[in-house]
């Protein structure tokens, strides 16, 4: 964590590391623990069920050696791999690669351990127990892609359009649960007219090519919100309605034709506020 939670009330930033080279940082080995056991538990699912969750698990607590360094999404040096080159990366991608006693985690030499998939969500976990000891009744704290929202007074928080990240397409009302978007604006370049954003499938080492511009996770762990909204945006529709199921978790689907799904839970909630979005009911 770059910045610990600062001493004022309203919106708090924060910031995370997401590189993390050899064995210990802070807290990476409690997380290394939680996310190896979702992604385990996800596998487990795949298992027997074909392509079920097709490079979707791996996303959550992957090794992934030089594999974003080769496209250096959001660096000086973005570009798009060879072939040759994203294939041997791929060899060393997967949460299998992943050792861990206690708070160590042990990986092999020349791989890194990339927590742009959880540590913002598992950011907020911890700044919520840092809350929960004081006397602070209510706040909203922004961890990049991240969202806790403290207490029971009820918040209006904004979902991104994706096509302007400037601008929101829709509000949630929402109280005491955290709220996590994956999507493709987020880091992106564009080479000989394709654009290749950020999100890889960790089956194929490519940037994941699937149905929605943008998906919001909301649910009460930080850890899982951030985790489910990638897995879903790799996932697809229909295979992340399961997904959510199983965890407990609420969506909203924003979809590569701008037609917006909200799971059940959150369609009291939602408000579309932008008239080129479609709800889809």
């Amino acid at each position: 964590i770059k910045e610990p939670l600062d001493k004022g009330g309203g919106i708090v930033g924060a910031g995370v590391d997401h590189g993390v080279p050899g064995a210990v940082v802070g807290e990476v080995g409690a997380l290394a623990h939680r996310v190896k056991g979702v992604d385990q538990d996800l596998h487990a699912r795949e298992a027997g069920a074909g392509d079920k969750f097709p490079g979707a698990f791996i996303q959550i607590a992957q090794v992934l050696g030089d594999e974003l360094q080769l496209w250096d999404f959001g660096g000086d040096n973005q570009r798009l791999p060879s072939k040759n080159e994203i294939k041997a990366a791929l060899d060393d991608v997967g949460y299998k690669n992943i050792s861990v006693s206690g708070k160590a985690v042990q990986i092999k030499e020349g791989q890194a351990l990339d927590l742009g998939a959880v540590g913002k969500g598992f950011t907020c976990d911890k700044i919520k127990e840092l809350l929960e000891k004081g006397r602070t009744k209510s706040a909203v704290v922004s961890v990049g892609g991240s969202l806790l929202i403290y207490g029971d007074r009820t918040f209006s928080v904004g979902i991104v359009n994706p096509e302007n990240d400037r601008q929101s397409m829709g509000t949630l009302k929402l109280k005491n649960v955290c709220v996590s978007t994956s999507g493709s604006y987020e880091k992106f370049f564009e080479q000989d007219g394709k654009r290749y954003h950020h999100i890889l499938n960790a089956t194929t080492g490519y940037p994941a090519n699937g149905e929605f511009k943008s998906v919001t996770v909301v649910c009460e762990s930080g850890l899982l919100s951030d985790a489910l909204s990638t897995v879903c945006y790799i996932a697809g529709y229909r295979k992340s309605i399961e997904i959510l199921e199983k965890y407990e978790a609420e969506a909203v689907f924003i979809f590569n034709n701008n037609a917006v799904k909200v799971t059940d839970g959150l369609s009291d909630k939602f408000e579309l506020t932008d008239d080129s979005f479609t709800l889809d009911q």
